[in-house]
């Protein structure tokens, strides 16, 4: 089993987030934080200005102050349905990475996490959803993540000398739905490009 000392490298949480990123699905703890994430951006800029420019508002128009809460209440919701749609199909990732040096939790935090691919190449994770990793130099990792615009998102990682690590290997539904998922990615992108 693959420990730091006394203690498992794989905490209850990180193995919840490989028990289901397995099947090639987000956890719902995933999910959430991936459609929550912008409406948190929104809320920060939104709340504040609220304060100042809505009393403002509804004085001096009454109903206007009124219109503009909605059409902020709409943008939030589009905004969250639409994520909600995304990440229920997005496809998740696998493969198996080496750690190019030793890493403690939390020393990634702001500058991320790099990891190297079986060809050698570095691949930089800018944000995680999943708990601080505990990486030793040289040792291969089972890695789950999602391709994003503005880079790799890590959802779920394991040594691969953990006892337990076969039950974390992709399952059987895996490749199935990861090629549905990459299918329906592609198709989407394509009408996004023709318009």
């Amino acid at each position: 089993m693959s420990k730091h000392g006394d203690r498992d490298v794989v905490v209850p949480e990180m193995r919840d987030r490989l028990l289901v990123n397995r099947h090639g699905r987000l956890h719902p703890g995933q999910w959430i934080d991936m459609i929550m994430a912008p409406v948190i951006t929104l809320l920060a800029l939104i709340v504040p200005l609220g304060f100042f420019v809505l009393p403002r508002l509804f004085l001096a128009l009454r109903l206007g102050g009124l219109v503009v809460a909605l059409i902020l209440l709409a943008a939030v919701a589009y905004t969250v349905l639409s994520r909600a749609y995304r990440y229920a199909r997005a496809p998740v990732y696998f493969a198996v990475m080496n750690a190019p040096g030793d890493v403690l939790p939390g020393s990634s935090f702001w500058r991320g996490l790099t990891l190297t691919d079986a060809a050698g190449g570095a691949v930089r994770f800018r944000k995680r959803l999943a708990p601080a990793p505990r990486l030793k130099r040289g040792e291969h990792y089972l890695v789950y993540f999602l391709r994003e615009p503005a880079g790799n998102v890590l959802l779920s990682i394991a040594p691969e000398s953990h006892a337990e690590v076969e039950g974390w290997r992709p399952s059987s539904v895996f490749e199935a739905r990861f090629k549905r998922r990459t299918a329906t990615t592609r198709a989407a992108d394509t009408l996004d490009a023709k318009a």
